[in-house]
């Protein structure tokens, strides 16, 4: 089979089309910029690591804040399910969709609405935070602590941080920006649950899974390696997956 052409392409609404064109058909993977709101679940679900923080961006309003590596992305569409704000869109031949919930590779994922500046924002886990302050909390650290959570779920009175569980994406961005700025805050963040129905026994499952709800967003006790077993086996299912439903009578 010929090699795929992968393309880049800037859109006139601003979104980059990212590219991987077939013989037969073709995917694309649409990151639309203006939505997002760096809350990272995109780069922690990512089977490849295909999606890295663009440093050089990080944190400023209106840049772009994701790279995505179009040689390691396999356009499975994971980072379609998990992103909060729709920012993201894998589309085959033109059209969206996501063979991995068709084929019940992943189950169906459930969100509570949450409501910020009439914006929806979607909560997919429940779990738990808590922070505290490392001495005096000054109005320009108390701030930056503030703005940096995308559903407003931190406010902080003289020097109490109050935190609600139940706005709380439980997505890495108030962690990065306190790591970024040096703020004098601990900061403890732990995802228990993903809301889901359907099965939920695959392999692409347990992995997606385990990079959600572990601390760090990686697979704990699994080596780079056999991480990458696992997605390079998802590659192939999926090359499988599309030349069994995507070419029609005329294309077989």
């Amino acid at each position: 089979m010929r090699p795929p052409k992968i393309l880049q392409n800037i859109l006139e609404d601003g979104r980059i089309e990212h590219l991987e064109r077939y013989v037969n058909h073709e995917s694309a993977l649409l990151f639309d910029n203006t939505k997002c709101i760096d809350c990272g679940f995109c780069q922690i679900v990512c089977p490849k690591e295909a999606i890295k923080e663009n440093p050089n961006n990080a944190h400023q309003e209106g840049a772009f804040q994701y790279t995505i590596d179009q040689q390691k992305c396999i356009y499975c569409g994971i980072c379609e399910i998990f992103c909060p704000v729709g920012a993201l869109t894998l589309k085959l031949k033109g059209e969206p969709r996501l063979i991995i919930q068709e084929t019940k590779m992943m189950p169906q994922i459930e969100s509570t609405p949450i409501q910020v500046e009439g914006k929806i924002i979607k909560k997919v886990l429940e779990g738990s935070i808590s922070i505290t302050p490392l001495g005096k909390v000054t109005k320009k650290n108390s701030e930056l602590l503030v703005n940096s959570c995308p559903t407003r779920a931190i406010e902080i009175e003289t020097q109490k941080v109050n935190t609600s569980s139940e706005k709380c994406l439980f997505c890495t961005r108030c962690t990065r920006v306190v790591k970024q700025h040096d703020l004098h805050f601990t900061l403890t963040v732990c995802r228990s649950y993903i809301r889901r129905t359907g099965h939920d026994i695959s392999t692409l499952w347990n992995d997606v899974a385990t990079r959600l709800l572990c601390p760090t967003g990686k697979i704990e006790g699994m080596k780079g390696d056999v991480s990458y077993k696992i997605a390079d086996r998802i590659t192939q299912l999926m090359k499988s997956l599309k030349n069994d439903l995507l070419l029609d009578d005329g294309e077989k």
